[in-house]
């Protein structure tokens, strides 16, 4: 997570600081960041990786029997608690979102509210304190912030949190939350730190099946 936050900040300041980097290259930039993410639930649908992300290219797209293509559920903790969120916003073949704790939600509020992940923003800062500014952090992670994104998701949502988070504070989480205009639900956990209780995994699968009209 400290990699992905400090490649976020330094490609929005390597293209700041080119003004031949017009709007669609950061558009074509913003849109490989999230790439990967929707090669795994491609995946999931037409065909098999030894690892995510790792297709050999030159295979051709192997079927998956027994996957069902119209019952497709994301979830994922703390960073994919995140992709949980942008995931379902960027791809409407997702049929269910169910982000944990999601990391690096409200960017900008979620650097001032914690020691870590905030401690990489500001040793971003620090290095070229002439260059290197808030309102550039701001403005890069403004296009892939979830809460900017979770307006665009259509499938139910399902979402758990720790109020003891000290590196995905609730509030955070909330502020992506309440921007999904779908169904959604969300259990909080009072005495849950970055992560969640095992009945929260319980509470997540039923709602799944039940979603999914599977059986208990």
């Amino acid at each position: 997570s400290d990699l992905w936050v400090a490649h976020e900040l330094d490609a929005g300041a390597q293209e700041a600081g080119h003004p031949e980097h017009n709007k669609h290259e950061k558009d074509d930039a913003d849109d490989r960041r999230w790439l990967s993410v929707l090669r795994a639930q491609h995946a999931a649908r037409h065909g098999r990786r030894n690892e995510i992300g790792h297709r050999n290219r030159d295979a051709p797209n192997l079927p998956r029997p027994e996957a069902d293509a119209k019952r497709i559920a994301i979830t994922g903790g703390s960073q994919g608690g995140m992709l949980s969120f942008a995931a379902a916003a960027l791809d409407k073949r997702i049929a269910l979102s169910a982000p944990d704790i999601p990391f690096v939600v409200d960017s900008m509020k979620s650097f001032k509210m914690t020691a870590w992940p905030g401690m990489i923003i500001w040793d971003w800062l620090g290095r070229a304190p002439a260059h290197n500014t808030w309102e550039l952090a701001g403005k890069t992670f403004s296009y892939i912030d979830p809460k900017n994104l979770a307006g665009w998701i259509a499938c139910p949502v399902f979402m758990g949190v720790g109020l003891q988070d000290n590196a995905a504070p609730a509030p955070a989480a909330f502020a992506a939350y309440n921007q999904v205009r779908s169904p959604k639900e969300y259990r909080v956990y009072p005495e849950a730190g970055h992560h969640t209780p095992p009945e929260h995994v319980v509470a997540k699968m039923i709602w799944i099946r039940k979603q999914f009209a599977m059986k208990e």
